[in-house]
């Protein structure tokens, strides 16, 4: 999806200021940091919000938790990164937004851009284990995520084990969080022997 080619208007009930759009567009070095979480931004909500960003090489924190974006609310997150290399947003927190397995592809993708991102929030998106495979492949082409969270996505033994395997080659993580997840004694124990082999590693 190109977002230049999408007609984007002001959708209705869009909750964010307005000051904090200008701030947005005139790349005030003041915000750092922004606090979405639970502003009902929906897909197209998600896209004007990103077309404000455009221009923008101040922000480093942006939190989009529980605001329904969906697959194609990530579709458009995949492609600002995409063509905004000069974007400064380090950390991105998109849980709790109904992903599902077709977000967990978006996801992926996102992660094998190797943009400036270095901490990712994807909790909570019902990815299951086969969007728990596309995004642990994903994280053997990249080489600048320290800290990824994926817990509560129902990726169970076989999805962690995913993880396991893709930690072989991705030495750059330095921790992936499964919340308050439980995995069996055999997943714990391999998860341990890879923090053992990768010293920065820390899982928990």
């Amino acid at each position: 999806v190109n977002n230049s080619s999408i007609p984007i208007h002001i959708p209705a009930n869009f909750k964010v200021p307005n000051s904090t759009l200008n701030q947005l567009r005139s790349n005030d070095p003041n915000l750092k940091k922004l606090d979405l979480e639970a502003h009902e931004l929906g897909a197209e909500g998600t896209l004007f919000l990103l077309d404000a960003l455009k221009f923008n090489t101040h922000l480093q924190y942006l939190n989009l938790e529980d605001n329904k974006i969906g697959a194609k609310g990530t579709c458009f997150i995949v492609e600002f990164f995409r063509t905004n290399p000069n974007t400064a947003i380090k950390t991105l927190n998109i849980a709790n937004n109904d992903l599902g397995f077709e977000g967990a592809k978006e996801v992926a993708k996102l992660i094998q851009l190797n943009s400036n991102i270095i901490s990712l929030q994807i909790e909570g998106n019902q990815f299951g284990i086969p969007g728990a495979n596309v995004i642990a492949a994903s994280l053997k082409q990249n080489t600048i995520l320290k800290n990824l969270y994926i817990g509560y996505n129902f990726i169970q033994d076989s999805g962690v084990y995913e993880f396991i395997k893709a930690l072989e080659f991705n030495k750059s993580l330095i921790k992936l969080s499964t919340g308050d997840d439980i995995y069996t004694a055999d997943t714990t124990d391999k998860l341990k022997r890879v923090i053992t082999k990768n010293t920065n590693l820390n899982c928990k």
